[in-house]
């Protein structure tokens, strides 16, 4: 049995050996995808609506129904809306939502297999203030 290269959720398969007297024996082997991981964000704090890059790895090729989130608001989670996603799995680029509430919060990302990466400090600010 040769595992597939990539999967994008965890697997549950029955491998059949049979030897050469007709001897028959199986073995349940279960497939785990890669732990998804943040190492970096492309900046540490911003207001609502800045966007910004996530760094790290095993991210999967597609967003499908992948998400990006920043813990510890008050308020509850907040999800990032999504604005590209790497096929290679490495980057994914968010924005901050403007209704966002300031604070600090922790930043992850669910794969669309459901694996939930590290999380990495993020802090909202207060938005800019412009004048014409």
């Amino acid at each position: 049995y040769t595992a597939p290269a990539t999967i994008t959720a965890q697997q549950t398969v029955t491998v059949t050996a049979t030897s050469v007297a007709q001897t028959m024996g199986t073995a349940t082997v279960t497939l785990i995808p890669p732990t998804p991981t943040i190492t970096t964000l492309s900046l540490p704090s911003g207001p609502p609506q800045v966007g910004f890059t996530i760094s790290g790895a095993n991210f999967g090729a597609t967003q499908g129904t992948g998400s990006v989130v920043i813990a510890g608001l008050p308020g509850g989670n907040r999800p990032l809306t999504v604005i590209s996603w790497s096929t290679n799995g490495n980057s994914i680029t968010v924005q901050v939502p403007a209704a966002t509430p300031q604070g600090a919060g922790q930043v992850y990302v669910t794969t669309s297999g459901g694996a939930t990466s590290s999380q990495v400090p993020f802090t909202v600010s207060p938005a800019f203030g412009c004048n014409f």
